[in-house]
């Protein structure tokens, strides 16, 4: 299991020079420079190396910028030296770790490496990264929306879910929800909302599951802080809130 905390663009336009895509989109989604990027004129702040399956598909991914805040994002095949994608980024956190806050894993349970990078929105609590996840069909890394849109985000991979937390009101009010791949695109099946009652000064849960895209409420509690009871309705610090049975006391 690896747990991650975490957007990304449909692709709106892509436009080639010299064989090079170079990613266009709305000023809406975060990556607004339509021109080709000149990584000489940029600092190289981080680099790295990733094999995306095999040798065969192995890539050094560069991240460039100024003053230590990301402009772009270069994928240059170690097998020929060639420039294999470039992505304008903008909105980035910039200098907060060793790798300007990119980060290399398998987003989609699908075998393959992505890529993300945290952005300046969301920082703490509810930090936010974009993400692009490679495309076996197509051979290159694609923006995903939909990923780039969740909140701190955890990914376990045995069981192939996402989690996305989000807290707000010094964490009074607290809001988990479980997604799922369908597809190329994450579906959400579980929501846990967590608000702070405040005539009974306990918090209230309500556990919903999504199905067909319209939200059930499947079960609800409060408590009071004391005993047992609590540490069983704490168990979503740990994700174990999931288990709606063992919530339920049925297992």
């Amino acid at each position: 299991m690896f747990v991650l905390l975490f957007s990304g663009c449909s692709l709106k336009e892509v436009v080639r020079s010299n064989n090079v895509e170079v990613v266009k989109a709305d000023e809406q989604e975060r990556e607004i420079d339509n021109q080709i990027v000149t990584d000489s004129n940029n600092d190289l702040l981080y680099t790295t190396n990733v094999n995306i399956t095999t040798q065969d598909d192995s890539f050094r991914i560069e991240l460039h910028g100024i003053d230590g805040y990301a402009e772009s994002i270069s994928i240059i095949s170690n097998i020929n030296s060639t420039l294999n994608q470039r992505f304008n980024v903008s909105n980035h956190i910039g200098p907060i770790n060793d790798t300007f806050g990119l980060d290399l894993n398998d987003f989609n349970f699908d075998g393959y490496m992505d890529i993300r990078l945290q952005q300046v929105g969301g920082v703490g609590a509810n930090t936010l990264f974009d993400y692009w996840l490679w495309n076996k069909e197509e051979s290159k890394f694609v923006f995903s929306k939909s990923l780039s849109e969740l909140t701190a985000v955890s990914f376990y991979p045995e069981d192939k879910i996402i989690v996305s937390e989000n807290q707000s009101s010094a964490g009074f009010s607290y809001i988990e929800e479980v997604y799922v791949y369908v597809g190329n695109e994450i579906q959400l099946t579980k929501v846990l909302v967590r608000e702070w009652n405040i005539e009974s000064e306990t918090f209230d849960y309500k556990f919903y599951e999504v199905i067909d895209g319209d939200k059930i409420l499947v079960y609800e509690t409060t408590d009071d802080f004391t005993g047992e009871e609590w540490k069983r309705y704490e168990h979503f610090g740990n994700k174990k809130v999931w288990d709606l049975s063992a919530l339920k006391g049925d297992g």
